[in-house]
């Protein structure tokens, strides 16, 4: 099972990288979040995108969050 995270991109947060940004912005670790990327689950306006795309202000990301296995 997954949760979906959602979050517009603010003209302050323009240029950084999409795996930092998801990262400040869920709480979840920047290592997990590339991990994701690489695996498809964080888009930038519906396209995936890899850990180092520099992000854009108004950019619509998304991801997809794995539960965590007790």
């Amino acid at each position: 099972m997954s949760r979906e995270w959602t979050c517009a991109v603010p003209e302050s947060a323009a240029g950084e990288r999409l795996d930092v940004f998801v990262a400040a912005a869920s709480g979840e670790a920047r290592s997990a979040v590339a991990r994701w990327c690489k695996a498809g689950a964080v888009t930038v306006n519906a396209v995936v995108r890899k850990a180092n795309y520099r992000l854009r202000a108004g950019d619509a990301v998304a991801a997809l969050i794995p539960e965590t296995q007790a």
